[in-house]
């Protein structure tokens, strides 16, 4: 029987979100504690996030996906995303945000739109918002629990539970 893979490889990941990552480590795009407080209505990304990408200029890592770069954004219904209140599975708590414990997928949803942390720009990223958009449009125990667990892969990858 084979080993099992790892959650997100490194190969996934493009060159271009290899050096935004180093990039973001070095220069943080902006500080988070601010962009936290209010309502959060907008991305807490404002322009170019990190400074310009070598292949695209994008408002935040999550633009690429359906054009838009805030998890769950408004008007989820008409996307057919009516699951976003769905609990996951087993709260997941944020060390790396005092207090922070992501209890539904909009709470993972909002995590992975940059509004209380400052997220490198890369493969693994997408790939967990997508999970969460699949998961708010189907709504199974099956799908919530996929995405429960990439979201706990990323925060594990990116040291911050």
């Amino acid at each position: 029987m084979a080993a099992p893979r790892p959650a997100h490889p490194a190969t996934t990941a493009y060159p271009d979100d290899l050096l935004q990552s180093e990039r973001d480590r070095r220069n943080p795009p902006l500080a988070q504690a601010s962009a936290a407080e209010g309502a959060p209505s907008d991305s807490v990304y404002e322009g170019k996030a990190g400074g310009e990408r070598p292949a695209t200029d994008f408002g935040s890592a999550l633009s690429p996906i359906h054009g838009r770069d805030v998890l769950p954004g408004p008007d989820p219904q008409s996307r057919g995303e009516s699951h976003w209140d769905a609990p996951l599975p087993i709260p997941l708590a944020v060390t790396a945000v005092p207090g922070l414990v992501l209890r539904t997928l909009a709470d993972a949803g909002a995590f992975v739109s940059g509004r209380y942390a400052t997220l490198e720009h890369s493969a693994a990223l997408q790939e967990t918002a997508h999970v969460l958009i699949d998961a708010a449009r189907l709504g199974t125990d099956a799908a919530v629990d996929s995405a429960s667990r990439h979201m706990a892969a990323y925060l594990a990858a990116m040291r911050m539970s």
